[in-house]
């Protein structure tokens, strides 16, 4: 990008070089960013003249942090003597550094989504191969499973984690390889049957994700249809002031099938099925105008949400498109807060809510909330720093709302049975305060 930019690169090569001298390289990390750099460097062919070689500085690298005994390693000592080891494209020694990292007392997101990033960013390990996509597999493994987690894939990376061999992950995780590369790959597919609410005009504005009709009403069993939040596509989009959903006939549902041969499946939606507004269960499902492909299977449901316990460690999972981008899989701060879901008798169509931490950005409202056993629970709709608090409780706190997804089907059972496509509150029901 030009000498400006070749001038900075240059004055942070220098300062990290100095860095990592002055400290008598005990800072070892200052060492590995210099490294990135100096690769990068050689990359966009820029000269760099500090005395030593990239080749050179990895065995600095390694020699500095063998100085501490393997036992009292944390896991950037780990970390960092992997990624040394991949800049020499040395992938059996970085597995082997990779899996006393993934099990150390210090791993968490924070961390391995810094070194995924490094990797991703500046060593180029995307398109460096098969051994090298069982490393990313493997941190993305642990990454997934941890409190804290977000990660944005696009589906050629998808499949890259998807054909990483059981041999490669026994190598990091030992006899218990298959057992993270399975929840991997159950939750990077989940990702398959969640597309993304489009139009002509507005491009990506909602998620969206299939759904079985017969959770809904029995006439529609067997059938593959799309639920999204009714302020994304409704009948009704002159009920909103501001950011007025799609009406059905200018909304497509876009999904990245995950294969070489299929690509990108994109069909334009037919009708609404059934209703509920914004202030309600902010539900619409919809029928697409050709039949959902195979590959692309309705999610499973549940109908019960577990209990809101903090140290039960239980999280909620969300797949969709924030700010039209690619698939995102959120877990940051994911704790389940509070529900109102428990003990409401089969009969009650009110909007029951979950409440929970995980992060979301427009763009993925309509998303499913998952469980740990990757069932949905709720349908996305909402978020912000001061919801009202559930069960009469004063005060408001920062949290992310879903509604219950066994409510959304009781009152769509409801009302279809009775000859309805849109949900009526009845004058008893409290509206639901929450907006996106």
């Amino acid at each position: 990008h030009g000498k400006r930019a070749a001038d900075i690169l240059g004055l942070a090569i220098a300062q990290y070089a100095a860095a990592f001298n002055e400290s008598g390289q005990a800072n070892f990390w200052t060492g590995e960013n210099l490294l990135a750099l100096m690769h990068r460097a050689a990359i966009l062919d820029i000269p760099v003249d500090i005395g030593l070689t990239q080749s050179d500085l990895c065995k600095s690298i390694c020699d500095e942090i063998e100085k501490t005994a393997a036992a009292d390693r944390g896991y950037w000592h780990w970390a960092s003597l992997a990624v040394t080891h991949v800049a020499r494209r040395d992938w059996a020694q970085a597995a082997d550094a990779l899996k006393p990292a993934l099990e150390s007392d210090g791993v968490d997101a924070f961390s391995l989504a810094g070194t995924i990033r490094q990797l991703r960013d500046w060593w180029d390990i995307d398109d460096s191969g098969p051994e090298a996509a069982g490393l990313v597999a493997a941190l993305q493994a642990k990454l997934l499973q941890l409190p804290g987690a977000h990660l944005e894939m696009n589906s050629d990376q998808i499949r890259a984690a998807s054909a990483v061999p059981d041999e490669s992950f026994e190598k990091i995780f030992g006899s218990n390889g298959p057992t993270p590369r399975g929840w991997l790959l159950d939750f990077l597919n989940t990702g398959a049957s969640v597309g993304q609410i489009t139009s002509a005009r507005q491009g990506g504005v909602g998620t969206c994700f299939i759904v079985d009709g017969g959770l809904f009403h029995d006439t529609l069993a067997g059938e593959k249809l799309i639920l999204t939040n009714e302020h994304v596509v409704s009948p009704a989009p002159e009920n909103y002031r501001a950011n007025p959903p799609l009406r059905v006939n200018s909304a497509k549902a876009k999904f990245e099938v995950f294969s070489e041969e299929n690509g990108t499946c994109e069909i334009d939606a037919k009708e609404i099925v059934w209703s509920s507004g914004n202030q309600d269960h902010d539900a619409c499902l919809i029928r697409l105008a050709e039949p959902v492909p195979d590959e692309l299977p309705a999610l499973p449901v549940v109908d019960y949400v577990p209990v809101a316990d903090p140290d039960s460690g239980e999280g909620v999972y969300i797949i969709g498109h924030p700010g039209g981008r690619v698939l995102s899989y959120s877990m940051q701060n994911n704790e389940l807060l509070d529900h109102d879901c428990s003990g409401s008798a089969a009969e009650d169509v009110t909007p029951r809510r979950i409440h929970y931490f995980t992060p979301t950005e427009p763009g993925s409202s309509g998303s499913p909330a998952l469980n740990s056993e990757l069932k949905v629970i709720g349908l996305h709709h909402a978020g912000g720093k001061y919801m009202s608090m559930l069960h009469g409780k004063e005060g408001t706190y920062a949290a992310n709302e879903a509604i219950w997804i066994e409510s959304i089907c009781r009152a769509a059972r409801k009302d279809i049975s009775a000859g309805k496509s849109r949900f009526e509150r009845p004058q008893e029901m409290t509206p639901n305060a929450a907006q996106t």
